[in-house]
């Protein structure tokens, strides 16, 4: 299993991928730091899972996971997000997961 975490903030990211490690052992965890950075990632190697931030400075997680959904319509995307008022345009984009 491949999981792309996606976060502008490295220590939130850094924290998911070891919580990831310890659940998922056998996974490939790479992290993005920026929207930009993700959708190179993504053009150029398949993930089973994206775990995107919804507030980052460059794009906002609701556009990039309609943008990567473009590129890897079969991937599933869990937005991981302190702001629960997004949940529904999250879920109109067909993504896997809410976690607040």
């Amino acid at each position: 299993m491949k999981v792309l975490i996606v976060d502008d903030e490295a220590a939130v990211a850094e924290d998911l991928a070891t919580v990831l490690k310890k659940v998922l052992s056998y996974a490939v965890i790479k992290s993005a730091f920026s929207a930009s950075t993700a959708l190179q990632m993504v053009r150029k190697e398949a993930f089973d899972v994206a775990l995107l931030d919804i507030r980052m400075p460059d794009k906002d997680g609701l556009a990039l996971a309609k943008e990567i959904k473009e590129i890897r319509p079969l991937i599933n995307i869990i937005m991981v997000t302190a702001y629960p008022e997004y949940a529904l345009e999250a879920h109109k984009l067909f993504v896997s997961g809410y976690l607040l």
